[in-house]
């Protein structure tokens, strides 16, 4: 390969790796909608401490999702380890007039991402089910 069909590809690359990991990034905002992270910032900046606690969440392991939401713009950290959300993260709240809560909840659930997943066995398949149960069409 050309170095500059390698500069060309960069992007490319990098825009397929996102689509592989799309599924970490879909379940990182199931799991703070649901426990109403994007709520509890409402009111403004909290320590990953007090957002444990206002949410019953184990504290270091919301840490570690509170982090990764930083990654994507839809919460930001401050010097002094506060979060807050973002433009994107306050669409995530219970109360906003547009609201994409619901939706975040409902794509993380085992009933959709089961049924995703069973896409590849299905398109292999001289299986008659497979493993999880989901039977060829």
């Amino acid at each position: 390969m050309l170095p500059d069909e390698v500069k060309a590809s960069a992007p490319l690359v990098s825009q397929v790796g996102q689509m592989i990991r799309g599924f970490m990034l879909s379940q990182a905002l199931h799991v703070a909608a649901k426990l109403k992270v994007f709520d509890v910032l409402h009111d403004g900046p909290k320590t990953s401490h007090e957002i444990a606690a206002a949410t019953g969440a184990q504290e270091r392991a919301l840490y570690r999702l509170l982090r990764f939401l930083t990654g994507v713009d839809v919460l930001c950290e401050d010097e002094r380890g506060q979060f807050s959300c973002t433009a994107l993260g306050a669409l995530l709240r219970s109360d906003h007039p547009q609201s994409a809560r619901p939706l975040a909840v409902m794509y993380g659930e085992p009933f959709l991402w089961r049924s995703s997943g069973g896409a590849a066995c299905r398109g292999e398949s001289c299986l008659p089910t497979c493993s999880h149960g989901f039977a060829p069409q």
